[in-house]
């Protein structure tokens, strides 16, 4: 207490704002570590989005590779298999997109996908009830630039729908 009595306003001043400093630079040294760990736990989460979207592809493609096995499986135990099928729906739902951007690709697996899709459609009602409106529209808007093989598909699967009352014939 008598150093500080002893001590000029000036002086003081000079102590405080030297504690000051000193505090911010802790914090300073703190924030840079806290915003390094924010950096590398985004890293991290990028990284493991990459992880999922790739094992998402490569279920897809594997799935693709023997679609009437897995059509008898998911149509046995709908509930065993219904998160690898969502998986798989959100995958194709992507490429789809892509597709309907260049339709005049002959892309067989989309012709092979969209009929298995049609055979499920029944299985999965809610979550495939995209599938006939989504067709439809390709088949108005992009009629002539079709490969014919994927039309071909196309008819198929409104053919498979209507089988299962899924679509009205006027549809």
């Amino acid at each position: 207490m008598e150093a500080i009595k002893n001590m000029s306003l000036m002086e003081h001043q000079i102590t405080i704002d030297n504690d000051l400093l000193k505090r911010q630079f802790i914090i300073g040294e703190e924030d840079e570590d806290i915003k390094e760990q924010d950096n590398n736990r985004k890293k991290n989460k990028n990284e493991l989005k990459l992880l999922e979207k790739k094992a998402e592809e490569e279920m897809y493609n594997k799935m693709t590779l023997d679609l009437p096995l897995y059509q008898d499986k998911i149509k046995r135990d709908k509930d065993l298999y219904k998160e690898e099928f969502m998986k798989f729906l959100k995958e194709f739902k992507l490429r789809f997109k892509v597709f309907l951007e260049s339709p005049n690709n002959n892309d067989n697996t989309i012709k092979d996908v969209i009929v298995f899709l049609s055979h499920l459609s029944h299985v999965f009602p809610k979550e495939l009830s995209f599938l006939p409106v989504e067709l439809k529209n390709l088949l108005e808007f992009s009629y002539n630039i079709i490969h014919p093989s994927i039309r071909l598909s196309i008819i198929e699967s409104f053919n498979l729908l209507r089988k299962k009352n899924l679509i009205e014939p006027i549809e």
